[in-house]
């Protein structure tokens, strides 16, 4: 949600139900995204910030997880201990074209990292969001990441899986996903999410034994006893073909 200006702070039982107050802070809203040494700091309007914040970056390296995507803000602080305010105008001196001065005023004036929510951590998505379809006969919601990826870019999308052999071999299998070519964007995203979902059953199919759910609860509306089943780890992860 984005601050609006109004002439004053409203009391707080202004309007019905009340109201509660949060600072605004004075800096770049921005997501994060690491996975594994590849960091990208993108503004709200999806411009590129991480050439102008290096130390963020090292710090992003040093306390984020591996794989994950973060609700954060960028800011500046500036005065003494004790006093200090967030910056605006230091922070926007930040963006310039020379990589002197960026590494300079990395050092000079350091920005730090506000960070609000956790969006996805490794495969899961945090946002409670994602496509409604059918898996295994089930309903099931997976992540619309990847069919939105492959509508908006053009991307081939492929279910790629793993097995591994009774003589402890391992056998790939790649399961090519067809895109609708015509239609709005929300139904090709939800056709191609249903053909991901019919990828991923034939790709199960070749050694069920060995497939849990590693990424999150999908059958979300199925009792708690048969989601725990589906999330269970085989217990001989060596079975499959010979």
């Amino acid at each position: 949600m984005l601050a609006k200006a109004v002439p004053g702070v409203p009391a707080p039982d202004s309007v019905a139900g009340g109201l509660a107050y949060e600072p605004k802070w004075d800096g770049f809203r921005c997501i994060v995204l690491r996975d594994g040494a590849e960091v990208e700091l993108s503004s709200r309007g999806s411009k590129p910030l991480t050439r102008y914040f290096p130390e963020v970056v090292r710090a992003v390296m040093a306390h984020l997880p591996q794989r994950c995507a973060i609700d954060a803000e960028i800011v500046v602080r500036k005065g003494p201990a004790g006093a200090q305010r967030l910056d605006w105008e230091s922070l926007s001196q930040r963006i310039h074209p020379a990589d002197s001065r960026v590494q300079r005023l990395a050092v000079e004036t350091p920005a730090e990292l506000i960070c609000f929510d956790i969006l996805a951590l490794g495969d899961r998505d945090l946002t409670g969001g994602g496509i409604l379809t059918e898996l295994f006969g089930a309903p099931a919601t997976l992540p619309l990441g990847p069919a939105m990826l492959a509508v908006e870019s053009g991307a081939r999308p492929y279910v790629v899986g793993v097995r591994r052999t009774r003589a402890g071999r391992y056998i790939g299998r790649l399961e090519r996903v067809a895109v609708p070519p015509d239609g709005d964007r929300r139904a090709r995203v939800t056709a191609t999410t249903g053909a991901i979902a019919a990828a991923f059953e034939r790709v199960i199919e070749d050694a069920p034994e060995q497939w849990w759910a590693v990424f999150f609860p999908i059958w979300p509306d199925l009792e708690s006893g048969v989601g725990s089943a589906a999330a269970a780890p085989p217990a001989d992860p060596a079975a499959g073909d010979p």
